[in-house]
């Protein structure tokens, strides 16, 4: 079992906020923890003490009867705004890591990446993973489109998908059955590309299970029986005697 882990950086943050509120925006979160005066005319002042910035570094283990924890202590305040948004984002991570769509690890990522990265270089990347999210998309609408519509694998090559079927099944294992905590997200992501690639596959080679050893067997269809399955075992053997050789090499 972890050893329990104390922050050894503690921020206790005073809400400054001085401008009227409508009832309506009281009574939504997160203003609707704040506590009302007995007039209602104002609101006590909210005292957040808060974790929000502390990182993996931050964390200190707590052991035995250990007493030379230091811990740090600021107290400054904090705008309407920032202290809106902090606890919304607060609860958002939670929520995801209680349904397994993130875990504990991505936050501190997210965190450490917020603060040690140049503003441009953050404005940049988040860019780049939205667009790389939107053209995925894309890409995955487009290949159910095409591989739908496949009734002949003349020109394809069924052997690299297979290669590329056991490759990605390796990964896939390895994340599900790793001591780290993986995000369900990227679960889920690697298997439904197990799960794309073993239906791509099914448009050339035919799965049976037999009474004999080893009881299943896989046969080419009349599809792809043709020029293409020559040419494609060929240059699959050309390819397997580089593949094999770096392959054993990187493995010891």
């Amino acid at each position: 079992t972890e050893a329990p882990h104390i922050s050894s950086k503690m921020e206790v943050r005073v809400l400054f906020d001085t401008g009227p509120h409508k009832w309506a925006e009281l009574r939504a979160p997160p203003l609707n923890s704040l506590a009302l005066s007995t007039n209602w005319s104002f609101f006590k002042p909210e005292i957040y003490p808060s974790c929000f910035w502390s990182i993996e570094d931050d964390y200190v283990p707590v052991r035995g009867n250990r007493s030379d924890i230091n811990v740090s202590v600021e107290v400054y305040p904090i705008s309407t705004m920032a202290w809106a948004v902090q606890k919304q984002m607060a609860k958002q991570w939670e929520q995801q890591a209680e349904v397994g769509l993130s875990t504990g690890k991505d936050t501190f990522m997210i965190k450490r990446m917020i603060l040690t990265t140049n503003p441009i270089t953050l404005v940049f990347s988040v860019v780049f993973l939205l667009s790389h999210t939107i053209f995925g998309f894309f890409q995955l609408k487009n290949e159910v489109q095409f591989w739908r519509n496949v009734d002949s694998m003349h020109g394809l090559s069924a052997r690299s998908m297979g290669i590329g079927l056991v490759t990605r099944l390796i990964v896939a294992l390895y994340l599900w059955d790793s001591e780290a905590k993986t995000s369900k997200m990227i679960l889920f992501q690697t298997t439904l590309g197990v799960a794309m690639d073993c239906w791509k596959l099914s448009k050339a080679i035919s799965c049976e299970i037999g009474s004999k050893f080893p009881f299943v067997h896989f046969r080419e269809k009349n599809s792809y029986q043709d020029e293409t399955s020559q040419h494609d075992k060929e240059a699959v053997r050309y390819m397997s005697y580089a593949m094999y050789p770096c392959a054993i090499g990187y493995a010891l």
